[in-house]
């Protein structure tokens, strides 16, 4: 299994306001800021438009789901690993379930994964495990 890192982010604006926050992508469009730059500053310690931050690498939680070890009856089995905006990584295999139980948007879910995006501060990917 792959574990992605999770980081607590921690940035200062240019009036001297410090914001820490786990989830880069939801911070920047809030702010009206660019992922990239910022990410890029963050990453190489210096400034962008009088911003300057730091990350710090943070334990999270694994949660390995109930359905796991399931999945579709036919077809290729596919490993699942979601991460809430908390940093919480959900590991399982049966993605409908997973929705369902989480009242979360099949769809939606299956096009960050599909699409590298986000959704309501989730991100994942999957793995082809047969």
């Amino acid at each position: 299994m792959s574990n992605q890192p999770a980081f607590e982010y921690h940035v200062t604006t240019q009036e001297g306001v410090e914001h820490v926050f786990t989830n880069l992508t939801e911070f920047c469009t809030l702010n009206n800021i660019s992922r990239t730059h910022l990410r890029n500053m963050i990453n190489k310690g210096t400034n962008y438009k009088g911003w300057s931050g730091y990350k710090i690498e943070i334990e999270k939680e694994i949660i390995i789901s109930d359905t796991a070890k399931t999945g579709p009856k036919r077809g290729r089995l596919f490993e699942y690993h979601l991460t809430n905006n908390k940093g919480n990584e959900y590991v399982f295999r049966d993605l409908s379930t997973f929705c369902k139980d989480n009242n979360l948007s099949r769809q939606s879910i299956h096009d960050l994964i599909e699409n590298n995006t986000y959704y309501k501060g989730w991100s994942g990917y999957k793995i082809q495990i047969k």
